[in-house]
């Protein structure tokens, strides 16, 4: 009985790591490697940002 628990166990954590690897590991790797090491996509998306508008407490002399 605790021979068929702990392989019922042992195959429970290999599957869940086994389709976690499956489903984020394929696309991540190529996806996010292939955007972000692409510096003109990189400048393209970030000129696309919502500019930052200074703080009125920030603003003025001090």
């Amino acid at each position: 009985m605790k021979k068929r628990l702990l392989l019922v166990s042992l195959l429970g954590v290999a599957a869940v790591f086994a389709l976690t690897g499956i489903s984020f590991g394929a696309v991540s790797e190529s996806g996010c490697v292939t955007c972000h090491t692409d510096a003109e996509k990189l400048k393209s998306i970030t000129d696309k940002l919502p500019k930052k508008e200074k703080s009125a407490e920030t603003a003025g002399s001090g």
